[in-house]
């Protein structure tokens, strides 16, 4: 009888290590960006980083966020192999139990890199996408001609492994639309632009609820030094800025005009979750973040 076990442990001895390896994975994987979302009871906070953070300045942030998003910048790779800065950093941060969301663009894109990327992201744990088009697009460079047809693709190769989130526009009314087949190609989250308006956002999330849109939206927050830093985003992006908003930006210091910002979404929509793209400057936003938590009374 016992020898009987034994033979039959040997034969399925691939089969077991195979499912504890998938237990083990499981256990030590990241947390999906809609687990952490729907989580989240009270304000919580993201923060955006770029490939070329150096170590020290990563481990000098004050704050602990929900998880980082590292930007993508696809014109700056010949795309030959997977040793590049944003699936590095990708990976040092999942090394130190951080939740990572990665920016992937279309842009320069072909399918058997993508396969190796995707691959490489679930042997380090890293289970969170953010799918954009890229600045620069060029349909010629790329086996993906819209955001859609990538999270499409993403979903035939690796299933629900990943949670997908894409961009949306709150000032472009078109926006809505887009999101809609974005969405319905199997994206799970939407993270908004920067804006400046609380009013605009709240608006972008009632259009969004009117076009059947029921995926939890994330507001982009730009914790700008300086009226000249909002007039550069403005002219970057292509965004409409009411009159009376940028006279407020000129007028009040930064910290109080994005607290009010965050604080009318807090009261004005179930909204709790806030994405600060921080161009690595962690001081600024974390101050900002220190007097929302003071005003919210959450320590």
């Amino acid at each position: 009888m016992y020898l009987c076990f034994l033979i039959l442990l040997r034969e399925n001895e691939r089969a077991i290590l195979n499912i504890i390896k998938q237990i083990l994975a499981d256990i030590d994987m990241g947390h999906k960006i809609t687990e952490l979302l729907s989580n989240a009871e009270k304000f919580s906070y993201s923060f955006e980083v770029t490939p070329d953070i150096t170590e020290d300045k990563l481990n000098n942030i004050s704050l602990e966020p929900a998880f980082y998003s590292i930007t993508w910048h696809a014109k700056l790779y010949e795309f030959k192999d997977l040793n590049i800065p944003p699936l590095r950093l990708a990976e040092s941060l999942a090394n130190k139990n951080k939740n990572v969301l990665l920016n992937l663009s279309c842009h320069k894109l072909r399918k058997p890199y993508l396969n190796g990327v995707l691959d490489y992201l679930k042997s380090n744990n890293v289970c969170n996408l953010f799918a954009i088009q890229g600045e620069g697009y060029d349909e010629n460079l790329s086996d993906f001609k819209s955001t859609s047809e990538l999270v499409t693709y993403i979903r035939e190769h690796s299933g629900d492994f990943f949670s997908i989130g894409v961009a949306g526009h709150c000032e472009k009314l078109a926006s809505v639309e887009a999101l809609k087949s974005k969405m319905d190609s199997g994206a799970d989250f939407i993270m908004t632009q920067a804006f400046f308006d609380p009013n605009v956002f709240k608006s972008f999330v009632d259009k969004c609820k009117d076009a059947d849109i029921t995926a939890p939206i994330i507001p982009g927050v730009f914790p700008f030094e300086n009226q000249a830093e909002v007039e550069r985003f403005i002219t970057l992006c292509k965004i409409h800025v009411d009159p009376n908003v940028m006279e407020t930006i000129k007028n009040q210091s930064t910290v109080h005009i994005v607290k009010n910002l965050i604080d009318f979404i807090l009261k004005e929509t179930d909204v709790r979750h806030f994405h600060f793209f921080t161009m690595n400057k962690f001081e600024r936003a974390s101050n900002i973040i220190e007097e929302v938590i003071k005003s919210e009374g959450i320590r």
